[in-house]
This record gives C-alpha cells, structure tokens and sequence, in this order.
C-alpha cells in the first residue's frame, strides 16, 4: 500500500508542479531518479516524463481512512523484576 501511495502522489506532483523528477524521487524516498523511473513506469504504465507532458491518466490509490469506535482504558502496573533466558 505505502509503495502504491507514494507513487500515486507522485504521479500528482508530475502533473501539477514544475519539480523535476529527480527531485520527486527523493521527495518520495527513492534512492536513485533511475529506480524511481522503473517503479514508476511498472506503476503506471508510462515514464515520469511522458506522465507530465501527455495527457495519460495515472492510477490513484486512496489514501486508507482508519477509524478507531471503541476507547480502551489503560492502567500502567509495577511487576518483579524477572530473568529471560533464550537462544
């Protein structure tokens, strides 16, 4: 999902800014322009730069809404100390 996400907005800022690709590539945490194309082009099917100048739509995936209904009370509580023993 988070992979997904970040190309989608990606995606965005190709179409609605002036940042060059190299800049939206570590904007999004990609280590090279070069492997942020290649997942980009495998994500959507075209190149950054024909996705900002061609009129192709690009694939969008939402942004996960998480809601949490139920409230949980805590209680912090003092234990002995204790020895663990592992491999």
């Amino acid at each position: 999902y988070v992979r997904s996400r970040k190309l989608t907005l990606a995606g965005y800022d190709l179409k609605s800014t002036d940042q060059r690709v190299v800049d939206v590539s570590y904007l999004y945490g990609y280590d090279s322009p070069t492997s942020f194309t290649r997942a980009f082009q495998q994500f959507h099917g075209v190149s950054p730069k024909e996705a900002r100048i061609s009129k192709t739509k690009l694939k969008v995936v939402p942004k996960m809404q998480v809601s949490v209904k139920q409230e949980y009370t805590w209680r912090v509580e003092q234990k002995p100390a204790f020895r663990l023993i592992g491999k």
